[in-house]
């Protein structure tokens, strides 16, 4: 029973969240007829960050967010949640979904702190397929990309932990649907390594974005302090980012940025590790871009 309350709790929950979305976009647009700064705020900074689910990016915008300056939309730095079309269940992974970015700049610009000049960090992992054009859209403001790419077995492998197949179908895939993909299986395990190489496309692509900061998982654990020194040579108001601040992110003990790389590769058999290799292997060239390969942590 807890579990049936549980789903209609959600299944009331979601459509009165886009409702009330809705309504609040409704009114941010007839209030920026009124209120320039929900059209343009030249005091406001944008640091977008391209990143793969599960790629670091939530312990990423938690170090920047320690910085006075540093704004986030929403409480998990991903302004997707504020635009009920931008964050569609099974849509939101659609580089081809039509979008009103003109609406999605005022609504986001509504959740910056009047009269404060800040960076807002944004971090929506969805946003990687559409980033150029995303970030086209702010360039009116100072806008900075920040792209970083992590271990692909290692993001396919935690990707295997805390997503089941019929999640993955619903929320990223639906055309995944019918193939009988279970959890523990090859099948399924290959499936997850060809949506990371076709994301790794799209990293790469943002990556070649004119003045983009392009850094590693790995190099973020090895040494903060450098990504803290980039950021700052070309946002000065980042520079008392503090790189060893303490994070709470998702199941695991709070502790400062570190490489999980080894323990969410040490949950995959041999046979799984292989399977997701094979996925991301027609994709070698754009892990290559990043110092990665198919075949960089053999089994």
């Amino acid at each position: 029973m807890v579990g049936v309350a549980k789903q209609v709790s959600r299944a009331i929950r979601t459509p009165l969240q886009k409702g009330a979305l809705h309504l609040y976009g409704g009114g941010v647009r007839v209030a920026s007829a009124f209120l320039p700064r929900l059209r343009h705020n030249p005091g406001t900074r944008w640091l977008f960050v391209a990143c793969l689910p599960n790629g670091g990016s939530t312990a990423l915008a938690k170090m920047l967010g320690s910085s006075r300056s540093a704004v986030r939309l929403t409480p998990s730095g991903e302004g997707q949640w504020l635009v009920p079309a931008m964050s569609a269940t099974g849509r939101r992974w659609d580089p081809d979904l039509p979008l009103d970015y003109a609406q999605i700049r005022r609504v986001w610009l509504s959740r910056v702190p009047a009269g404060r000049d800040c960076v807002v960090v944004e971090k929506s992992p969805p946003n990687l397929c559409r980033f150029r054009t995303l970030t086209a859209a702010f360039s009116e403001m100072p806008t900075l990309a920040l792209v970083m790419s992590r271990d692909p077995v290692a993001v396919c492998a935690s990707w295997a932990k805390r997503y089941a197949p019929s999640t993955v179908i619903r929320t990223w895939h639906p055309e995944l649907a019918g193939q009988g993909l279970e959890r523990d299986d090859i099948a399924f395990h290959e499936a997850l390594g060809r949506i990371c190489g076709r994301r790794f496309e799209m990293l790469r692509d943002a990556a070649d974005i004119p003045g983009a900061i392009v850094t590693t998982y790995e190099d973020v654990a090895r040494d903060p302090e450098a990504l803290r020194d980039r950021l700052a040579d070309a946002l000065p108001q980042l520079s008392d980012i503090d790189p060893r601040v303490s994070l709470g992110v998702k199941d695991y003990p709070e502790q400062s940025f570190r490489d999980m790389n080894a323990a969410d590769i040490a949950r995959l058999s041999s046979d799984q590790a292989n399977a997701i290799r094979r996925g991301l292997a027609p994709h070698d060239a754009a892990l290559r871009h990043f110092g990665y390969t198919s075949t960089s942590t053999p089994a």
